[in-house]
């Protein structure tokens, strides 16, 4: 029998400050708004210490594909905050949910 894998330690301050910059680099593009397009798109990336964004995939998509490329866009090559201290390993992998939605 083999031990469980080892969930690494994810820092709930780089969490948040990943959140933070999520929403502060999300656009919402205008052609998009004209046609009320909206939906959730998640997406899951690897980061690496730095906070460079190594790759990114669309798990589910929004049903736009102008917002689809927004989220695309938005993270490649993109910098999000760094590790912490305490998040020890050299990169990781993070799922999230991008919401598009018209106000």
């Amino acid at each position: 029998m083999t031990a469980p894998a080892r969930q690494p330690v994810v820092a709930p301050s780089w969490q948040s400050a990943l959140g933070a910059w999520l929403e502060s680099h999300k656009s919402y593009p205008d052609e998009a708004r004209r046609r009320g397009e909206q939906g959730r798109a998640i997406v899951r990336f690897k980061v690496d210490r730095s906070g460079l964004v190594l790759d990114s995939q669309i798990i589910s998509g929004t049903g736009s594909a102008i917002l689809d490329e927004a989220v695309e866009r938005m993270l490649r090559g993109a910098r999000v905050p760094a590790f912490p201290p305490g998040m020890d390993q050299e990169q990781i992998t993070v799922t999230v949910q991008l919401h598009y939605k018209l106000e």
